[in-house]
């Protein structure tokens, strides 16, 4: 999606140059933000919560899976994240579709090849 942002981005001042932040080696905390950054619309805002929610239901489940958590406590969560991944993937298609739209005939693959040829 954060790429599909940046593409829109490129798309839009083209023939300027934009030069995007590289994702390499990112969390998904830092992710998050660099969406936020990014083109948002309503289903976009919708995206961010959700993912702000799961990754702080990851925060809990992994860095304090030591203390005194149960196995039907981690299931419950596991469970929980598992509804708020579909949820996000939801909106995340949504997203994608929208922008494939405005990409007209070309997927994001091949606007991108496009940009980097011209």
């Amino acid at each position: 999606m954060i790429e599909c942002s940046n593409l829109f981005i490129q798309c839009t001042i083209f023939p300027n140059e934009f030069k995007p932040k590289k994702l390499d080696g990112k969390t998904f905390g830092q992710l998050i933000i660099e969406l936020e950054n990014g083109v948002c619309n309503d289903e976009t805002h919708l995206l961010i919560k959700k993912c702000k929610e799961l990754n702080a239901l990851r925060i809990r489940m992994v860095h304090k899976v030591t203390l005194k958590t149960s196995v039907k406590d981690i299931e419950k969560q596991a469970k929980s994240a598992k509804k708020m991944y579909d949820q996000a993937y939801k909106f995340f298609s949504e997203i994608r579709e929208v922008y494939n739209i405005s990409f007209g005939k070309y997927n994001a693959d091949e606007m991108r090849e496009l940009i980097r040829n011209f």
